[in-house]
């Protein structure tokens, strides 16, 4: 015999009735775990492109800087170039301008110097750099820049990129390295 345990606005429910509503434990927490790891790697994603963004930026200061120096050395002597000519020539971008000095889009300073005993050259350096974009910037290749580059002041490769395995094993932990550079003029 069948027995009515219950009533809905439908009718007669039969058989044992068991209310339900809303997510358990265990499927709220699956929930919060998922969506943390998406969140995880959604800011990973944005760090590295991030970082990568800043290494492009940095390239292109160097590029500007060395287009720069040579129109100014075009009627200037190269052994007056400083990085105060270049601030106040106005060829240069104001956001890589502080407190009348260069800055790198990390905020390390760019320095520079006149080279007459090394085939008139530029050598360009840039310090503060964290590591990560240390080993961006020395992975890209500088051949048709510079005839050198440099991390901290370890290897020079010619201007050739870095391998991973040079970059990682040159580049420093935290906000310490330097990055130079010998570009002809």
């Amino acid at each position: 015999m069948n027995i009515i345990r219950g009533l809905t606005r439908h009718g007669p429910v039969w058989g044992p009735t068991r209310l339900r509503s809303g997510l358990g434990i265990l499927e709220t927490l699956l929930a919060i775990f998922i969506g943390g790891l998406a969140l995880a790697g959604a800011v990973l994603l944005y760090q590295s492109a991030h970082s990568k963004r800043l290494a492009n930026e940095t390239r292109q200061e160097i590029e500007m800087a060395t287009a720069a120096v040579r129109n100014i050395s075009s009627h200037t002597s190269k052994a007056t170039i400083t990085a105060q000519t270049l601030v106040y020539s106005r060829q240069f971008p104001q956001k890589y301008v502080k407190n009348g000095t260069l800055v790198t889009p990390y905020g390390g300073q760019i320095f520079f110097s006149y080279n007459a005993s090394n085939g008139t050259a530029i050598n360009f350096w840039m310090e503060n750099l964290p590591r990560d974009a240390c080993m961006d910037i020395a992975m890209m290749d500088w051949t048709m820049i510079s005839r050198s580059l440099n991390v901290n002041w370890k290897l020079d490769s010619g201007g050739v990129a870095y391998t991973l395995a040079q970059a990682s094993a040159d580049c420093q932990p935290g906000y310490v390295n330097q990055i130079g550079w010998n570009i002809m003029l």
